[in-house]
């Protein structure tokens, strides 16, 4: 499929124009497998293009100073949930910079103290009004940015990892990006 988008212009038939046999070793009935294999994919076809993008991820956490059910400390198999997120996010090749911004400082100051040689985490102590449960994140992602231009940090898209995600891994956030240079588009939606 992907040589023939290449190729050609598509369009979508809502129609089933095959069908095909599944059993318990094919590839189909493993999803994790699938999720693999396409992620490969993308990337093989994302390295032939030369568009390279600098990405740099934002994780906004309001922590316990808002929201006393906040997950970031909460512990998983007892390594904490802002763990998974931060050791997913470094694990990337293809992210730039992260941008930990939190108006809990005991949430900035475990990462700074836990991740203390990592250059690739920018901490941004963000307002309590911009923490707020119904308050949009977009305000937070254009203070990001302003943070990031302020330290003369190219950025060509931000991505949004929430810790309350923590099954996530760096083959996803690597795969969303190829997604996003193979198909030009403005956004990816995990």
């Amino acid at each position: 499929w992907m040589k023939f988008i290449g190729k050609y212009k598509i369009s979508n038939i809502n129609l089933p124009l095959f069908y095909y046999r599944q059993h318990e070793k094919s590839l189909s009935s493993n999803e994790s497998r699938i999720l693999y294999t396409r992620s490969n994919i993308y990337a093989k076809y994302s390295k032939g293009l030369k568009k390279k993008l600098d990405i740099s991820i934002v994780i906004p956490i309001r922590g316990e100073i808002i929201d006393k059910n906040s997950f970031a400390f909460k512990k998983l198999n007892n390594k904490k949930i802002l763990d998974y997120t931060i050791e997913s996010a470094l694990s990337s090749k293809k992210i730039k910079k992260i941008v930990l911004t939190s108006p809990d400082k005991n949430i900035l100051n475990y990462v700074k103290k836990n991740y203390k040689n990592r250059k690739k985490i920018l901490y941004l102590e963000r307002g309590l009004e911009l923490g707020e449960i119904n308050v949009s994140l977009d305000k937070t992602f254009k203070e990001a940015l302003k943070f990031l231009t302020k330290k003369r940090i190219n950025v060509d898209a931000l991505m949004s990892l929430i810790v309350d995600y923590p099954f996530r891994n760096f083959t996803q956030i690597d795969s969303a990006i190829d997604v996003m240079k193979i198909f030009n588009v403005d956004q990816v939606i995990s």
